[in-house]
Parts: structure tokens; C-alpha cells; sequence
């Protein structure tokens, strides 16, 4: 899940620790995680995106085989309508075929990068580029 105010990369899963350390005196700040039957790892780390850009944060968590994500500024909700409203095209367009929903779904997906929303879903509808749609 992205936060408002920092990049996020994930090393580990966090349902392999049982607790969590976060060490702020750190660029970038690292997240510890301990194990049950012992030892730790740094389970993540977190960029302020006031001091990491985001193609930076990217490229550290890339050199160290993370999953990334950028910080954004959309709250929960509107997220989630965003996914939600994402794949009702998608299913809407496997299901009717219908040209039109091509354009919409592009400008959702304008929107959505806009806002720092990942898009996920690929498909044969992702596959219309803003040229052809005239957005």
C-alpha cells in the first residue's frame, strides 16, 4: 500500500516476522523485522519523498531485488474506487467488446498514473496507446 509521504520498497514479507523495528537515523530508513525462533532482516525500506526522488528510491530497491512503490497522495477510498471502477471496464469490454470502453479505459488509466494509482490489469485493452484513443 503506498503512503502519503514516502516511497515504500518490501524485501521480506512482513507474515514472517513477528515484530517490527523502524530505524528513522538511516537514508533510507530501514524497517527491521525479527523472526520467531530468532534473528532478524531488514524487512524494508522507506523513502521520504521530501529527500528521494522517485525514480532514486526506485533504483535503490531495484539493486536490492524489492518491490516497489511510489508514494501518493490518493486517500484509500478514492484508490479503491479508482481499482474498482479499473475493472468494471475490463470485465465490461471482455464481456460486450465494445470499442468505446477502449477510450474511457485509457483515460482511467491517464488518471490513475496521474494520481500514482498502479495499474495492474494487461490486456489486449491495454494495448490502445493515447495516440490511437485521440486523448
Amino acid at each position: 500500500m503506498p503512503y502519503p509521504n514516502e516511497h515504500a520498497c518490501r524485501l521480506e514479507d512482513p507474515g514472517d516476522f513477528v515484530r517490527f523495528r523502524r530505524d528513522n537515523n538511516s537514508s533510507p530508513h530501514r524497517i527491521f523485522g525479527f523472526k520467531k525462533g530468532g534473528g532478524s532482516a531488514v524487512q524494508a525500506y522507506r523513502y521520504p519523498k521530501a529527500t528521494w526522488p522517485v525514480d532514486k528510491a526506485r533504483a535503490h530497491c531495484q539493486d536490492h531485488d524489492g518491490s516497489f512503490e511510489a508514494a501518493t497522495d490518493v486517500s484509500k477510498e478514492t484508490r479503491g474506487g479508482l481499482v474498482r471502477l479499473h475493472r468494471l471496464l475490463h470485465n465490461d469490454w471482455l464481456r460486450d467488446g465494445d470499442d468505446t470502453l477502449a477510450t474511457s479505459h485509457l483515460a482511467l488509466v491517464v488518471e490513475m498514473q496521474a494520481r500514482g494509482v498502479p495499474h495492474f490489469d494487461e490486456d489486449l485493452l491495454d494495448s490502445v496507446s493515447v495516440a490511437e484513443s485521440g486523448i
